[in-house]
């Protein structure tokens, strides 16, 4: 097919890519091409490799990508595997191996996977490495526009969560009894989250979801005497604080002071108005780079078109950076916009009340 035996795994922050590249790609990304029944499966990141995949230049500030650096990865990889199975890792593997990179979206290293290139030098020393090889790439900030423009790798892009996957969420924590009125089923607590308009915004983002139903999981008991219907903004102003918070730390956003976090919001803003259609994102002046970075976290570069939940849409298949429903409500939290303040509102004032802002936060970008 003149495929090269490598997938990106694309997404924003929280999206699932982890979860996806190990559930589902691990042990069947190509396997059943190569014909072997034997797999093993191989994950790193590239901060714990002892490769430099991007040298830099001190003395003229510029940077440059290292062509050694997939020669220089697997060389690294095959001295590890020999570690670990006490025995020198020299030949081909008769076998299927899947190795998976991930948090290649760093600012350190995106660049260089970002580039057809250097991933083209990596899936030909996977070649080397077994007779039958895959390489899966992951990472928050990847968009993946040089390559899928040659279509020679596969692309896998994380979608909105829906319910049902609440559903799989709340039957981990295995509930027993009844909760509310409502019966023990995932399904029928993921309908009723998802009943609540901000709520079932927070659950098209794995993260969000997850933290959420942590979160319900934690107060439940709060409610169970009481029906859902009459409960349920009562609720959201529990959960969607918690929720925020829970996912602004993990991005690391926390530690950023609340004037570098509305700066944020207002880059993401910007880009999601000036890109449409455009396959870069040049660096805007006055952010740092760990500003830029979280701002990156927010973005997916996608052919679809952006959200109605921000008031915009472009033709079909043109492509343009968008934003998950789930990250709209994170991002206005970073504008100093939270949605508790507005319990009361019907969804369609909350639209149309956000959207304002939004018009208002890019015009002072311009």
């Amino acid at each position: 097919s003149g495929m090269l035996p490598l997938g990106l795994v694309l997404g924003p922050s929280g999206s699932g890519k982890t979860y996806f590249a190990l559930g589902q790609l691990a042990t069947r990304f190509l396997q059943e091409k190569s014909g072997r029944r034997q797999c093993a499966t191989l994950y790193l990141y590239p901060s714990t490799t002892t490769v430099q995949f991007v040298q830099y230049d001190e003395d003229t500030g510029t940077e440059s990508l290292n062509k050694g650096a997939a020669r220089d990865l697997f060389r690294w990889i095959r001295r590890e595997v020999g570690q670990m199975a006490g025995t020198p890792c020299r030949r081909k593997l008769h076998m299927h191996v899947c190795i998976i990179i991930d948090n290649a979206g760093t600012p350190r290293v995106k660049s260089w996977f970002e580039s057809t290139e250097m991933l083209q030098m990596l899936a030909t020393e996977a070649e080397k490495f077994a007779e039958s090889a895959a390489v899966a790439v992951c990472g928050t900030g990847l968009t993946g526009y040089e390559t899928n423009m040659r279509g020679q790798m596969y692309i896998f892009r994380m979608r909105p969560w829906k319910a049902r996957d609440l559903e799989v969420i709340y039957d981990q924590f295995r509930l027993k009894g009844k909760v509310g009125g409502i019966g023990n089923a995932g399904n029928t607590v993921a309908d009723a989250l998802c009943a609540h308009p901000t709520l079932q915004l927070l659950a098209t983002n794995a993260r969000t979801a997850y933290s959420m139903v942590k979160t319900f999981w934690h107060v439940r008991s709060l409610y169970s005497r009481i029906p859902w219907s009459l409960k349920l903004d009562e609720i959201a102003l529990i959960v969607v604080p918690q929720v925020i918070n829970d996912f602004i730390a993990k991005l690391g956003a926390n530690e950023l002071s609340l004037t570098q976090r509305r700066r944020v919001a207002a880059c993401v803003f910007y880009i999601l108005q000036h890109h449409a259609g455009k396959n870069k994102v040049h660096q805007l002046e006055g952010l740092t780079d760990h500003e830029i970075a979280v701002a990156y976290s927010f973005l997916q570069y996608d052919e679809a078109p952006p959200s109605e939940y921000l008031g915009r849409r472009l033709p079909k298949n043109r492509p343009a950076f968008t934003l998950n429903p789930a990250l709209e409500i994170v991002l206005f939290s970073l504008a100093g916009i939270p949605l508790t303040l507005m319990a009361q509102w019907k969804p369609e004032e909350k639209v149309a009340a956000f959207y304002a802002v939004r018009l208002s936060i890019q015009d002072c970008t311009e």
